[in-house]
């Protein structure tokens, strides 16, 4: 009892002096275990099962915070995760990727992608992804791994493209009599810094980086539509503008406007299977919940939300709608 005071607490006491000094972001959960991933039913009955996994929020390749209980796995590491053991299980007989994101890194994206094909390709088990609320660049860029894409009527997808964020804070330094004292070994070495702005030749080199990209992820729409679309297709409509679902399906960027419902529902379908468990895989400690669950089952004890926040070390090449 006196345990359980003290943690609500200490709670109390870092909720208060995180709103009070002024930041943006506060997210205290309540710890649900660790140890090796435990399978969750969510709905229906019978043998085969059908996996649901969850991708959502920003793609990153960094490890996630999880309030007082640490870090948990990165995105990417749990994806390779549940796909290995649902390759490993001859009972799954197919994976549907619920997806509401808005992109995230290029590596990131791009490492989930390879993933997901990975597992399609050694698995022979049929991979759906369902868009519900954003699957816009990074978020479209995995879906692009599945067998087939359905998008919920509401949602938005698209904004195919790469876009890189940095702030240039010579005007602040300039104000506060700060002076860059930066030494390289080479012209180009000091590339993207944020202390002046651009020579025209960094631009160039920036840009490149940025075409390079975009290029791939334009190759990679044309592997996964190739039967719908051309790349001179693909490539027209990837300028950066999102979609709604019958945009998208209008365009061939997706093969359905469908709920996941629907979506888990075809695939029974397709496999001929009358009946199937839709399960999760979850930590010990860790609710199944429903298909329109959200993976992480911590609890929120405070959330204080500023905007979007991402923890960046320097510049970073981003798959991602920064309008979401």
């Amino acid at each position: 009892m006196r345990h359980a005071v003290r943690t609500l607490t200490l709670i109390a006491i870092l909720a208060s002096s995180f709103i009070f000094t002024g930041c943006a972001f506060v997210n205290v959960n309540i710890p649900t275990g660790k140890g090796p991933l435990e399978e969750r039913t969510v709905e229906g009955k019978g043998k085969q099962k059908i996996l649901l996994i969850d991708i959502s929020g920003v793609i990153s390749d960094k490890e996630r915070r999880r309030g007082l209980a640490g870090k948990q796995p990165s995105l990417p590491a749990r994806i390779r995760e549940e796909l290995k053991k649902a390759k490993d299980d001859p009972l799954v007989a197919g994976v549907v990727l619920r997806i509401d994101s808005p992109g995230g890194t290029v590596a990131a994206s791009d490492t989930i992608h390879h993933e997901v094909q990975d597992f399609r390709r050694r698995s022979k088990k049929p991979v759906y992804a369902s868009i519900t609320g954003l699957g816009t660049s990074g978020g479209y860029y995995v879906a692009c791994a599945a067998d087939k894409i359905h998008v919920h009527p509401a949602a938005i997808t698209g904004s195919i493209g790469v876009i890189a964020m940095q702030l240039n804070i010579e005007g602040l330094m300039e104000k506060l009599g700060i002076q860059d004292k930066t030494y390289t070994t080479g012209k180009n070495k000091a590339l993207f810094t944020p202390v002046r702005a651009d020579t025209p030749e960094e631009k160039e080199i920036i840009q490149a980086l940025l075409n390079s990209f975009h290029e791939r992820f334009v190759d990679i729409v044309f592997s996964a539509r190739k039967d719908r679309l051309s790349r001179s297709a693909v490539a027209s409509l990837a300028d950066g503008r999102p979609y709604t679902a019958k945009q998208a399906l209008d365009n061939g960027l997706i093969d359905a406007v469908a709920y996941m419902g629907e979506t888990i529902a075809t695939m029974k379908l397709d496999l001929g299977l009358k009946e199937a468990r839709v399960i999760r895989y979850v930590r010990p400690g860790g609710q199944g919940g429903s298909i329109y669950s959200i993976k992480d089952s911590s609890v929120n004890m405070v959330s204080v939300d500023g905007g979007f926040l991402i923890d960046m070390q320097g510049p970073e090449f981003m798959y991602i709608w920064p309008g979401f």
